[in-house]
């Protein structure tokens, strides 16, 4: 009697890729009032194999302050997390990789982008938290219905 390999996930390393912070117009933006402010946040992410058993899991997020339209901060960071997979079938690792794997390394990516805001002279960022479970069915959803 064979029995079925042990499904296990974990995290073997966590990083930060890439990282930028700007404030376009300096500390005169820091002086000036905001009028109608805006945040727009982006949210996106990537995976790749790197052995036969170990994945590394991007996740980009861009967070951009708007004052009547123009650009007041950005800042733009790639957090990386190298992940090890084992026993899990090629569309449970594709979930696993894509949402939970996801949502392991969204915290530290969200203190590095509040850090950097709170340093450059603005307000505390305080990302929510992202349901990459939906954004996950979300894209499920919308390849089905292109085929």
């Amino acid at each position: 009697m064979t029995t079925a390999p042990q499904k296990k996930i974990a995290l073997s390393k966590i990083y930060t890729k890439d990282v930028s912070c700007e404030s376009p117009k300096g500390v005169k933006i820091l002086l000036a009032p905001l009028n109608k402010p805006t945040v727009v946040v982006n949210v996106g992410g990537k995976t790749e194999r790197i052995t036969e058993t170990a994945w590394e899991v991007e996740l980009s997020i861009t967070v951009t302050l708007k004052s009547d339209d123009s650009p007041m901060f950005l800042v733009e960071i790639y957090q990386g997390g190298l992940f090890e997979c084992h026993g899990l079938s090629n569309e449970e690792l594709h979930r696993v990789l894509n949402t939970d794997c996801m949502e392991i390394i969204f915290p530290y990516a969200r203190e590095t982008i509040d850090s950097l805001a709170v340093k450059s002279g603005f307000p505390p960022v305080a990302l929510q938290p992202v349901d990459f479970s939906a954004i996950y069915n979300q894209a499920l959803s919308e390849r089905e219905l292109e085929s």
